[in-house]
């Protein structure tokens, strides 16, 4: 979450439930706040407690978005690795680059679909990479190959340490073209 809906958050959290303690406040007898209120409520004896009740649910709703805002950990966008000389940005749009072109390398998957998540505290890739494999006899060595090629390719490019890559293949798109072309046209 980024910081933005995290100030968001907080903010209609902390409204919220200012004007919910408010509103509890004026339903709640405490004292004559008004007439007009007091012998409504006098009158109709379910309504003060229907009033409560809401007062309570939304207070809590309120309190939750606020505990969200407060406590969700923003979203990682890029690296910074400290050299002798400054630092470093590696941003998540340079990482996944550099995978999708490690992936070319390999030429083992069809429209490779890619997704990082970086974490700031031990400067960390996890990567899962997905697509179609491209016609093979041996799968898992395909896969495990490419896995360690895109792992090798982050730690001596980038010079990241903690890397964990994850490859799944969809399914084979020898297959897929077999079945597109086994289906009737319709004109």
């Amino acid at each position: 979450m980024n910081r933005l809906t995290r100030l968001s958050f907080v903010l209609i959290g902390l409204v919220g439930m200012a004007a919910m303690a408010v509103f509890g406040a004026i339903v709640y007898p405490l004292g004559n706040f008004s007439n007009m209120v007091d012998q409504y409520l006098n009158a109709q004896p379910w309504a003060l407690q229907t009033v409560a009740i809401a007062a309570l649910v939304l207070f809590v709703l309120f309190a939750l978005l606020f505990l969200i805002g407060l406590l969700a950990r923003p979203k990682t966008r890029a690296l910074y690795i400290t050299t002798p000389v400054g630092h470093i940005r590696l941003t998540q749009n340079m990482i996944e680059q550099t995978i999708f072109h490690a992936v070319k390398e390999k030429n083992v998957l069809k429209q490779p679909q890619i997704y990082t998540r970086l974490q700031k505290r031990n400067n960390a890739v996890y990567t899962s990479i997905r697509g179609g494999l491209i016609p093979t006899s041996h799968v898992v060595d395909a896969a495990s190959d490419l896995q360690l090629h895109v792992e090798q390719q982050l730690k001596q490019l980038l010079q990241i340490d903690h890397v964990r890559v994850e490859v799944r293949v969809d399914e084979r798109q020898e297959e897929t073209q077999n079945k597109n072309k086994n289906v009737a046209r319709v004109i």
